[in-house]
């Protein structure tokens, strides 16, 4: 979930070397230093590989991510009443999915981790040609949250970049074709994954 400057991720990035410079939304100056390994607190172990495979799934698409922290916590009262939140202006991430929702605590934290890249490194022009391009109002506001461009973006770069099957209300219910098109646009390289059971032909 994505609010204006908040959103939902909880990462750190491995190499400075992997990644490009930034060009979106802030100075590379303003960046917190790129960090080895994730910031994790609350985690289970098992959510703590969760978190290093999700930035390995970002390397190996060559998008970049901001060092950031990730907190987990019991309810989502830590997350501000959803699945996951990312606040921009604190680099902090907070995951509230333990595997109590239907939505796999994989995907939410892929979700959040698009935010973070998205909001750092992706150039104004693409998300106004992304907004165009799925016929959506705008980037980062409205009454309903799937309508919103940010959040499409988010759902669609998870997609793109699990190396499992990515069960998703909003973008199983689209073609392959579509998701991929999409996805290439925000990111610039094709999905990560080859699986097309769980979108549409």
């Amino acid at each position: 979930m994505n609010h204006a400057t908040r959103t939902t991720a909880t990462i750190i990035v491995i190499a400075t070397a992997i990644f490009p410079a930034p060009t979106a939304s802030r100075d590379a100056a303003s960046l917190p230093a790129a960090i080895a390994a994730p910031i994790v607190s609350g985690a289970t172990p098992e959510e703590a590989a969760m978190v290093e495979q999700a930035i390995e799934r970002f390397a190996a698409a060559g998008l970049a991510l901001p060092a950031v922290s990730v907190t987990y916590h019991d309810t989502i009262d830590g997350c501000h009443g959803y699945l996951g939140y990312y606040d921009a202006a604190g680099f902090q991430l907070d995951m509230c999915n333990r595997g109590q929702s239907h939505i796999e605590p994989a995907n939410t934290l892929l979700h959040e981790l698009a935010h973070a890249w998205s909001f750092e490194f992706l150039e104004e022009g693409t998300r106004i040609a992304f907004t165009n391009h799925r016929e959506l109002e705008n980037w980062s506001s409205g009454l309903n949250w799937w309508l919103m461009g940010q959040e499409q973006a988010a759902e669609i770069i998870a997609w793109g970049l699990m190396d499992e099957p990515f069960r998703s209300a909003y973008v199983n219910s689209e073609s392959c074709a579509e998701l991929a098109t999409a996805f290439e646009m925000l990111a610039g390289i094709s999905p990560l994954h080859t699986d097309t059971d769980h979108c549409k032909s």
